[in-house]
């Protein structure tokens, strides 16, 4: 015999189904009223519908941005707003939006993992190539540039290196890329599975590494004419490619889609939306420039001062420094990646339902400004 409730298979000597005179009696872990519906599936407390909205989802507390005060519709996902493209406003939606990142990284701190190990692992591998050159002896020779007799071993080997820094970077941005999609649908941002959906879509990531590795080759190219013309050209060709890319990996990893598909889809959804998101990436850049900038000259300065008086705080100072300007630069390209997933998001739902689409709510609360 089974509860046609919950479908618990009773026992010969049970006349009741325990499991739902346990769940209507037993009381909420956060707000303590009776009657449980489910479990959160981060903070794993069983709690009440009041405080668990989505049965499957995330409670009030883990994920405060998802419900409105009446506790209706989940406002991650908001209503269109206005919003100016002024440069002064574009600054100010830029700190909102850095802000509502902040709020995202600590209310969970899987968000920034991606992109710290992305920054420690290009670090060992750089750092092991110094290491090796000084061992070697080599150091002099790889910095020496002689345009008469090229190395061009060195040139593959360290072309080489770079394409797998590439890697390193679009793989561990699109972990990100998932973890901030999962958030904003009231899902569990769990590393596991944003894992599992990096390495499914690595040919197209790898793809896309080459691809931005010819157009660093050619950049570099252009540079070495050394005119203003080809300098501002190279500039260009580099800051537009950037941004591109920043559309493609959420493409390849929320569409899952090839290489070239996604190519299309970046470029059309760009020249859609050309006046946001250019207005948006200088107000991103420039407030993580000055994020990261603050940061730096604040240890510098310090750290110069203890040198000059030989303290023996330098090494921790170095250390810490090293960690807190590592952690600044994670930050930053978490919020760059941020901004560019919930921009995909509007752009790809204004395609089903135009003007009416909803907008990601650390995107919308930067736009409300």
């Amino acid at each position: 015999m089974t509860c046609e409730k919950c479908g618990y298979v009773f026992q010969p000597f049970e006349t009741a189904c325990p499991r739902c005179k346990y769940l209507s009696e037993h009381k909420c872990e956060l707000c303590g009223r009776p009657g449980i519906v489910g479990v959160c599936c981060q903070c794993h407390k069983e709690l009440c519908a009041a405080c668990l909205p989505q049965k499957d989802g995330l409670c009030r507390s883990c994920a405060p941005e998802q419900f409105s005060p009446a506790g209706q519709s989940p406002p991650q996902m908001l209503r269109p707003v206005t919003y100016s493209t002024g440069f002064f406003d574009s600054i100010a939606r830029a700190c909102t939006f850095i802000g509502q990142s902040l709020g995202m990284a600590f209310r969970d701190k899987d968000m920034l993992l991606p992109s710290l190990f992305a920054l420690l692992i290009n670090g060992v591998i750089a750092g092991g190539l110094y290491l090796w050159l000084q061992h070697t002896g080599q150091w002099e020779d790889f910095i020496r540039r002689d345009e008469l007799n090229p190395n061009y071993g060195r040139t593959v080997w360290l072309t080489a290196l770079t394409l797998l820094c590439y890697i390193v970077i679009y793989f561990f941005m699109g972990m990100t890329v998932n973890l901030v999609n999962s958030r904003l649908h009231g899902r569990d941002a769990k590393l596991g599975v944003a894992f599992r959906d990096a390495v499914k879509n690595a040919p197209a990531l790898i793809y896309l590494s080459l691809a931005t590795l010819l157009v660093m080759i050619f950049t570099g190219l252009l540079r070495r004419q050394r005119t203003l013309t080809t300098s501002v050209a190279a500039g260009v060709i580099e800051r537009t490619w950037m941004v591109a890319t920043y559309l493609i990996v959420p493409i390849i990893i929320l569409e899952d889609v090839p290489f070239t598909r996604s190519l299309d889809r970046a470029k059309a959804l760009h020249w859609r939306h050309f006046v946001p998101i250019a207005v948006g990436e200088v107000a991103i850049s420039l407030v993580n420039g000055i994020i990261n900038s603050l940061v730096f000259f604040g240890m510098l300065l310090p750290g110069m001062y203890f040198y000059y008086t030989q303290s023996p705080w330098l090494t921790l100072w170095i250390v810490a420094g090293g960690a807190l300007f590592s952690l600044a630069l994670a930050f930053t390209e978490f919020v760059r990646t941020a901004y560019y997933t919930c921009l995909y998001l509007w752009a790809a739902e204004r395609e089903k339902v135009g003007e009416q689409a909803r907008v990601p709510a650390p995107l919308a609360a930067s736009l409300a400004r």
